[in-house]
């Protein structure tokens, strides 16, 4: 079992353009309320990358999976927030 530094990089560099979306939003928002909304969003993709472990190939080709698909289903605007 290796270190998969490519792939694990793969992956949080994903992570990093779905944070900084979230982000971007939260910048952008009309009220406090939404801005820490996003900055939680952001938070929780921080959260959720950290649990996974660089030995792991498999988890890692998963988190990748699943933020690539996340990342490509963002909207350019931020969506609405349910209040």
């Amino acid at each position: 079992m290796g270190y998969y530094s490519m792939s694990y990089d793969v992956m949080r560099e994903t992570a990093n353009q779905i944070r900084g979306r979230y982000i971007a939003w939260a910048n952008d928002a009309a009220d406090s309320e939404t801005e820490q909304y996003w900055l939680e969003q952001a938070s929780q993709v921080t959260r959720e990358v950290r649990q996974v472990d660089p030995y792991d190939e498999e988890a890692i080709m998963a988190k990748r999976a699943e933020l690539r698909e996340l990342f490509r289903s963002l909207p350019a605007e931020a969506p609405a927030v349910a209040a």
